[in-house]
Order: structure tokens, then sequence, then C-alpha cells
């Protein structure tokens, strides 16, 4: 007989070596049954769990096998093929129906003799067994690890793990850390804290990945132009960044059949729940801000399987928009958006409903002037500069009294750093003489640490009161308020964001006066706005077409510069 031979150990945590002895354990078996043994057929796995059927050498002995290139597959024992019972036993069938033999040498099975074949389920079952045994334990150690206040495979992004300063011995005799500590990486935490600060001004996601990939900002595993949308959904939903850490909430079954994991839920029974303000990068009113806004982007799109939008969802222009009146405005007669719903000419807003012939409020406006209008009567209300000096003034005085009022923050760091420091020179002192030890080490090593990372809080409280918000003079707010629109668009999407709250809901209403004349009536918290203009319509614009019969004129409109024309009402 032509014999392959095939080798497995699951972790890297097992020795390489444990190949080598598997692959001598069926020289022998194969030298005691007369078999040859192939060279160029020997296989092996290496640091691959034996509940997978996705390893490589193994569907390369299958191909093999399948080409008629053997008789038999020796290997040191069934759980080398599988720790899954249905697939130790599918693996066996297939063999069986290409003419192949098993032969273990640990367990003496041989698939050729019927009587051997009864075993196969049975030793399946216990390899199987042992590899949920093993899951328990490891479990079952993590929860004690979990419950000494330590933590086990919880680095996120914003936070390193640390070693114990206490120490405990292994199964042989070497001293460990007796657990892993966690603490904020300021450098990520900071990344953290500007993402936060980005999304809950309303900056786009796609806007965030682009500046971080492009200023080479270091993400996850220090790798750089790795941020992703996902990323960023999931730092977002992160309530790691508030300081609550969970434990223990999701699990992972694996699919029979494909060997694939899937992560499932744990009952809230299970979950390992645990507050810890100290690790805190995110403030409260932050985080909350941001989870308003994930909301918001959520009726937008509300993710998974869609059967249909049930319920009031929004659209993405509410969300996101591109121009300054985006979303703001929605037409009196059907509710409906008013949309730009032509890029000609600068663009021109109309009802959404009516380029579907869904509403009958067809009338059109230049962009250029409902933002001349709107705008204008902004620029009106806020040109008062003194008005506008004194809420500066205002809020100066606000911040350093703020600042002076701050509950001795600047002096609470540095009684810490004194006393850090102490402690370092303690500690070299006490070396000095002399007297080490790896606990020594250790905390010297973490009071360094601390020592530099006070330093360096002191002197940023330092700048702090050197650079409070100062009142800017007149000239300065009258040559910002001359040029609001330009100022607006510096940054769209917050500036719309900022106007709509502003205004509330600009509603517009088809008026008409009494020779005729068509024009809209937009309606706003500040002030009624006519907008209207005689002029001919863009001819591609059918959907918007009025009259009835050939040759009938349609209009688009926008504001006369003489707005005294028309009454506004408050």
């Amino acid at each position: 007989m032509r014999a392959a031979i095939y080798a497995r150990y699951s972790s890297e945590a097992c020795s390489p070596t444990s190949i080598t002895d598997q692959i001598a354990s069926c020289r022998r078996l194969a030298e005691k049954r007369g078999i040859e043994v192939l060279e160029d057929h020997i296989y092996h796995d290496d640091a691959i769990s034996g509940a997978r059927n996705d390893r490589s050498s193994l569907t390369a002995l299958i191909t093999a096998a399948q080409d008629g290139q053997f008789d038999a597959v020796l290997v040191d024992d069934l759980s080398r093929l599988s720790r899954s019972n249905l697939m130790t036993l599918h693996t066996v069938a297939l063999f069986d129906s290409l003419g192949i033999t098993i032969l273990s040498a640990a367990d003496n099975i041989d698939t050729s003799d019927e009587r051997s074949k009864m075993l196969i389920p049975l030793q399946g079952m216990i390899n199987e067994r042992f590899l949920a045994d093993l899951r328990e334990k490891t479990l079952r150690g993590m929860k004690g690890r979990k419950n000494d206040g330590y933590f086990v495979g919880e680095r996120t992004f914003g936070f390193e793990s640390t070693p114990s300063e206490k120490v405990r011995l292994d199964n042989r005799g070497k001293e460990k850390p007796a657990g892993t500590l966690m603490r904020i990486n300021e450098a990520e935490a900071e990344v953290v804290r500007r993402v936060f600060r980005e999304f809950a001004d309303a900056q786009s996601i796609f806007g965030i990945i682009k500046r971080l990939n492009e200023e080479g900002v270091r993400g996850r595993k220090n790798k750089v132009c790795r941020w992703s949308t996902q990323t960023i959904h999931t730092m977002l939903r992160n309530e790691k960044y508030k300081g609550i850490w969970t434990w223990n909430r999701t699990g992972y079954k694996r699919n029979p059949l494909t060997g694939k994991l899937r992560q499932y839920d744990k009952p809230k029974s299970e979950w390992d729940v645990k507050e810890s303000p100290e690790l805190r990068i995110v403030p409260e009113e932050l985080w909350d801000r941001v989870q308003a806004r994930l909301a918001e982007v959520q009726k937008t799109w509300p993710g998974g399987k869609r059967h249909g939008f049930q319920g009031a969802r929004g659209n993405a222009v509410s969300v996101y928009p591109q121009e300054l009146l985006s979303g703001a405005m929605v037409c009196g007669v059907c509710g409906a958006t008013i949309v730009k719903v032509s890029g000609k000419g600068g663009g021109y807003y109309g009802c959404h409903r009516a380029a579907k012939h869904g509403c009958d409020n067809r009338i059109i406006v230049r962009k250029s002037v409902v933002e001349k209008v709107i705008l204008g009567e902004l620029t009106n209300r806020i040109s008062n500069t003194d008005s506008l000096s004194y809420v500066f003034r205002r809020v100066e005085k606000m911040v350093a009294k703020e600042f002076a009022e701050s509950p001795g923050a600047a002096k609470r760091k540095e009684d810490e750093y004194k006393k850090q420091r102490q402690m370092l020179d303690n500690l070299v002192v006490y070396i000095a003489q002399g007297r080490q030890s790896k606990a020594i080490e250790a905390a010297l090593e973490e009071c360094e640490k601390k020592v530099e990372q006070l330093g360096a809080d002191l002197e940023f409280l330092g700048k702090c009161h050197t650079r409070l918000f100062k009142a800017p003079p007149k000239e300065w707010i009258e040559e910002r308020v001359s040029r609001i629109k330009e100022v607006l668009e510096l940054k769209t999407e917050r500036s719309a964001l900022l106007l709509r709250k502003l205004f509330g809901k600009i509603v517009t209403e088809p008026m008409e006066t009494e020779d005729g004349l068509r024009y809209l009536r937009a309606k706003t918290t500040l002030k009624c706005l006519a907008l209207l203009e005689k002029e001919p319509a863009p001819k591609d614009h059918s959907a918007f077409q009025g009259g009835v019969g050939a040759g009938s004129t349609t209009f688009r409109w926008r504001a006369l510069e003489d707005s005294n024309l028309w009454p506004l009402d408050s």
C-alpha cells in the first residue's frame, strides 16, 4: 500500500515540534504494517483549529486522494482530521467512497475493518467533547480574571493594556503578571475625541475618513490610511469611550457543515458590565450629541433587510446637506421637501413631488435668489454690530469666569505631580542602594510615565490660561457680517444645519397677484419673505409646465428687488 501522512496542531500556543512527532508516529505505524510512505504526500496544517474544514493542506490531501495518488492516509489520532464529530464522519465517508483507508496510530482505528468503524462515532464524540471542555475552561479562567478586576482581550483603539504589578507563579514556577490592566493612550484618545467632535458638528463620515487618511493619522494596530466607514461607525457607538466596559456580550458558534464561525448575542444575564469613569475618553455632552445625530442618520438609512420605509424616515439631504438651504424648505401644498430640481444657471429650487406630477405647486425659484433673499434677511437681523460686540464681550467674561472658578484643576495636578516626582526620586535612591527586583523596576517605569503625563497636563493647563477667548474688534465683526454667505459656505454642512435651527421650517406657498402674477411666499420663524420674478422657465423642465393648450407661457419666479411691493407677515 502507498500511503500519505496528515498532521496538524491547533494553535500558536502548541509546540511546532508536534508535527514532527506526529509524522514519526505515522512512520512507525507504516513500518509495522509494511506500508510505503510517499514522501511527496506528507501534509500538515500549522496552528489551525480542528473544528475548521477550510484547511489548505487537508484540502490538498483530499484533492490528491480524488486523483488516486495513494491508497491510505495515516494520522497520529483521529482528532488530527477533525475535532467535529460530523466533520470526522463526513471525511471518513469521503475517503471510504474513494476506496482509501484511514489508519490512526493512537486510536488503533482501521477503516478497512468493519468492526473498527464502530469506534469512529464514539471517538469523534470524545474529540468534540474535548474541544467543548477546553472552551468552557478557558471561559471560566477569563471570568476569574474579570472577577479579580483585570481585563481579558479587550484592547480597543484609544486604550493600551499594561501588566499588573502583582505577580503569580505559572505551572512551571515562573513569575508572571497576575493580570492585565487598561489605561488611556492619550495620542489615540485625542483622535477619538476629534472624530466625535467632527461628527457632532455635522461633518460627514466620508469627510472625516478622507481627512484622517490624507493626514496620515495612525489607526488601529498603528496602521496609516486604513480608516473606513465601518471603523468610524463602530467607534461612534462604542460605550467604552464613555467609561462603560461590557464583556462576554457575544459568543461564536461554528457551522458544522462549513466550519465557519457565526457571532451571536448572549443573554444580558451573562454580560459582565463595569463602569470605569477613570477610563472615560468622550465627555457626556459630546456623547449625547453624537448619539442623537446617529439616530437621525438611522432614520435615513435604517439598515438591514428593508421592506419599504415604515414610518417617518427622513432623507439624506436632511442629514448631510450639500447646499445652505438643502432640506430646510418644504412645500406648503403637499409638505414635500423643496429640492434643487435643476443645476442649470446656478440651480433652481422646486417641489420634489411636483416633479413627479404629485403636486400642483410647479413654481421653481432660482437658487441664487432664494439664498439672496433669505440670507439677506438674516444679515439684516444680525447687522447690528453693537449687539454682536456685546454678545462677544459677554462670552469672553463667561469663559474667563469659568476658568477662574474651576475647582483647582491645575493645583490638584501640581500636587499630584510633586507626589509622583517624590516617589520617583525615592525609587531611584532605593535601586541605587542595590535593592532591586522586577516589581521595583515595573513600579519605576509606571511612575516615570505618570510624571511625564502629569507634566504634559500642567503645560497644557498653563497654555489654556494664556489662550482664553477674546472678543474680536468691531471691524472684524462688520467684515464677517458683510460677506455672511461666503463665511457660511466655508463649512456648508454645519452652516446648513445651523440655519435650520435659526429659521425653523421654511414653508413655501404658491401665491398669485390680482393681475395673475405667480410667486412663492416663504414663511419662517424670522419673517415671511416674498420670492418673485417674471421670466421664461427653462424648456427642459416639463414637469413644471403650467397653462393649457399650445403656446402657453410658463414662468419661474424670484424676488423683486423692491420687496416692499408685498406685505411681509411676522
